[in-house]
């Protein structure tokens, strides 16, 4: 997956479960997190997203990744 395919598959995701950025930050930040609209949406346009921070925006909205083989 690139960086526009997880840009585009983060922001369905959202979509689909009626998140905006602005109520995903507000999850974030009430978990302990200190980010900002701005910061994530320059991160998803970029490509920039560490494993990490994918994990903590899925938790956020009660998703999680699972790994199989």
């Amino acid at each position: 997956m690139n960086a526009k395919e997880l840009e585009l598959k983060l922001k369905g995701v959202l979509a689909s479960e009626g998140y905006t950025l602005t109520a995903l930050v507000k999850q974030l930040n009430e978990k302990g997190n200190t980010t900002t609209v701005q910061n994530i949406s320059n991160k998803l346009k970029r490509g920039s997203l560490n494993y990490l921070e994918v994990i903590e925006i899925l938790e956020a909205i009660n998703y999680k990744i699972e790994w199989y083989k």
